[in-house]
């Protein structure tokens, strides 16, 4: 009984598919190949070493604390930061999306500041039996006065307190007692109003 033979054309073909097969599975293993290290970047033992080696889309310890002060901030300086120091970055299409819809916003804050004004207060129109009383009846007047002053501080401001401070005192005796005055400064203790531009993102 006479076996069956392949004729050899069908061996040639047969031949050239299996040829083309092979390279089909090389080129399609290849392809996966690029992708090993993002499968084996997942896992989580592995997931910080790839960071370090920065591969497999993993951020480095670096960038990743980057980012997070980034996405946890409202305002777009740390996300220009993070586009700066990782210009291709692993988040680097959110960091510009972020930035993108930043919106400038003024912002007031109030900020202590302290002023002074000359200050004369002159001898009122009582005699006082001693030095001290008479001192601290001029100390009281220019507390008074002071206050007057420093309240011309307005709209930009905010008086906290005023004081008046004695520089050189000008005290005389007087029948029945004495008499002070004093050259010295209105201590203004304010809030001055500033207005701060930012950009706000959200």
């Amino acid at each position: 009984m006479q076996r069956w033979r392949e004729k050899p054309a069908v061996k040639k073909a047969v031949a050239v598919g299996s040829v083309f097969g092979i390279v089909a599975g090389l080129i399609g293993t290849i392809g996966n190949l690029e992708r090993v290290p993002e499968y084996v970047c997942r896992v989580p033992g592995i997931h910080a070493l790839c960071g370090r080696a920065g591969i497999g889309g993993v951020a480095s310890d670096a960038e990743a604390k980057a980012w997070d002060a980034a996405r946890t901030s409202e305002s777009a300086g740390p996300f220009r930061d993070y586009l700066q120091a990782w210009p291709d970055g692993v988040y680097v299409e959110e960091a510009r999306k972020r930035l993108a819809a930043c919106r400038p916003v003024a912002r007031e804050q109030w900020v202590a500041e302290r002023r002074t004004l000359p200050l004369f207060v002159g001898t009122g129109t009582t005699v006082d039996k001693t030095l001290a009383a008479a001192r601290d009846a001029a100390q009281r007047r220019g507390a008074a006065d002071a206050e007057a002053a420093c309240a011309g501080f307005a709209g930009e401001f905010q008086v906290v307190r005023s004081a008046a401070q004695v520089r050189e005192w000008s005290c005389r005796e007087r029948s029945g007692g004495t008499t002070c005055a004093f050259d010295g400064l209105a201590v203004c203790d304010l809030r001055a109003r500033q207005l701060l531009q930012e950009e706000v993102c959200r």
